[in-house]
């Protein structure tokens, strides 16, 4: 299910690899339970797309000490791969 800036919920079908084809507009609902933990219809796009980005060496490269801080990358470089991407 998707919600877009009026608050309108529809339900449609989306792949992983569409989520970012999806418009800006409309947001997947993902339910969390009481524990934190995704739940219901959009937890496996949730999970699917964390995936996708996990292994995308070029959005998140492996090759600094850590992701933030002196040794890492800068942060210039991390908010825009959360604009961009996220």
């Amino acid at each position: 299910m998707v919600k877009d800036l009026e608050g309108v919920i529809k339900k449609i079908k989306v792949k992983v690899r569409e989520v970012n084809n999806l418009p800006r507009v409309e947001h997947i609902i993902v339910e969390f339970d009481e524990l934190g933990m995704a739940i219901g219809e959009g937890q496996g796009v949730l999970a699917g797309y964390c995936g996708t980005l996990a292994i995308d060496c070029n959005l998140f490269p492996i090759n600094f000490e850590r992701w933030s801080g002196k040794t890492g990358m800068s942060d210039t470089y991390f908010l825009e791969c959360f604009k961009e991407i996220l």
